[in-house]
């Protein structure tokens, strides 16, 4: 049961990983982030 709990999760964080809207808000805020930490 644990097992299958763990599974369902799994496809559920592949299925958003495979989303390029979230794949490229995540790039942008990747980006934006190391552009402030350099500036500082």
């Amino acid at each position: 049961m644990r097992k299958e709990a763990s599974d369902r999760l799994f496809s559920q964080k592949r299925e958003t990983y495979e989303n390029p809207m979230i794949v490229f808000l995540l790039t942008v805020l990747f980006k934006s982030y190391i552009m402030i930490s350099y500036h500082n």
